[in-house]
């Protein structure tokens, strides 16, 4: 009897051990979140220094205070001051604070703030779902104007 080579069973292996794993990336590639958690990120990267010209002329100056420190709590407080470009308080803005996962946008959350009614500051409650870096990104606008500023918190 003939002893047959055991190359070609080798090789054909070979192959099929690497699309199986080709095929299992596939899989999870398609499977798992993609991790994209800022839309129109391109166009925002365009006209980035135009957007910094225009707050910078624009002179506002926003600060955060918030006091959670548990994500086990259901609601934690958040305080927006705004100053104009004098020091002095900038009354009746529009507030919003956007709740960001910096992972992932299956988290976002957008808060409305509410005006204390004299002085710049505009507070609310926003439950944080989870433990972990968030990114609260709050929004002012009043007079057409708009001002953007990023804050980041560990919960």
């Amino acid at each position: 009897m003939k002893k047959r080579s055991a190359w070609p069973l080798t090789i054909a292996a070979f192959l099929g051990i690497v699309f199986a794993v080709n095929f299992a990336l596939l899989y999870l590639a398609f499977r798992t979140d993609d991790g994209l958690a800022e839309e129109n990120y391109y166009e925002k990267g365009l006209m980035y220094d135009s957007t910094l010209r225009n707050e910078k002329e624009l002179g506002w100056d926003i600060e955060l205070s918030f006091d959670g420190t548990s994500g086990a709590k259901p609601a934690n407080s958040v305080n927006v001051r705004i100053y104009d470009r004098a020091g002095g308080g900038l009354e009746g803005a529009a507030v919003k604070v956007t709740l960001r996962r910096p992972t992932s946008d299956r988290y976002d959350r957008v808060f409305d703030l509410a005006g204390s009614g004299s002085g710049p500051s505009y507070s609310g409650a926003i439950a944080i779902p989870l433990p972990g870096i968030w990114d609260l990104r709050v929004t002012a606008g009043k007079d057409g104007h708009e001002m953007e500023k990023t804050f980041r918190i560990h919960v």
